[in-house]
This record gives C-alpha cells, structure tokens and sequence, in this order.
C-alpha cells in the first residue's frame, strides 16, 4: 500500500509540476515583457515632455525641426524619433516594438501608443 501511495504522490507532482510549466511560466514570460515596456514608456517622459514642448512652441506644427535624442537605457535596443515627433522604440530584452504618436484634439496635446505585440505592450499600446 506505501508503493501505491508513494507513486500517486509522484504522479501528482508530477501533474502540478507539468501544470506550472505549461500555464504559469507563459504567463511570467508575458509579464516581464509587458513590465519592460512599461519601464520603457515611463524612460520615454523626458523625451515626450521635448518634442510636446517644441510642438506648443512652433504654434501647433508637428514638424518638430532638429534630431530629439533618447537618452540611452539598457532596456532600450534601438530608438527613433522622426522629424514629425514620431517615438519608435524596440525593447532590449523582449524586442517588443512600441510607437508613439502626438495628437492635438481641440488643443489638449495627448499620445497615442502602439504596440508591436499585444501580449508584449501595456493596455493603453493594444489596438
């Protein structure tokens, strides 16, 4: 009887062991990936507050004239901002790509994001 109770112990181990695998380590590999891209767009402030401030000083154009520069961060592969004020970033760790765009709606200065891939982006990226 201890034999049969000592394998049935093993198979459920075994069963939570294959249940963590197959459900909950997809699950963190979506999180850190999601939670880089927060780190990413929360590294992206400084650059948004530049090109928002060249966007109200030229009188609502978008051409936002000289290279505005990201600051360099190890989550940040590569990074680019357009002569129109247009973020493109791809993150490090994850290659998640995320683009963010200015918009004027009756005067209020807002940004739109979008994200590469919807289980790698913040909700607010998700099309």
């Amino acid at each position: 009887m201890s034999a049969n109770s000592n394998i049935i112990r093993w198979i459920f181990s075994f069963a939570v062991s294959f249940v963590f695998l197959v459900i909950v380590l997809p699950m963190w590999s979506d999180y850190s990936s999601r939670a880089e891209s927060y780190k990413i767009l929360k590294h992206l402030e400084r650059t948004k507050k530049e090109i928002e401030a060249r966007f109200i000083n030229q009188r609502n154009h978008v051409n936002i004239g000289k290279e505005v520069s990201i600051e360099s961060n190890p989550i940040i592969g590569r990074a680019f901002v357009s002569p129109d004020g247009i973020i493109f970033v791809q993150g490090a760790a994850h290659g998640q790509i995320i683009v963010l765009m200015l918009s004027n709606s009756n005067g209020k200065v807002s940004w739109i994001c979008w994200g590469g891939s919807f289980k790698d982006v913040p909700f607010q990226c998700r099309n």
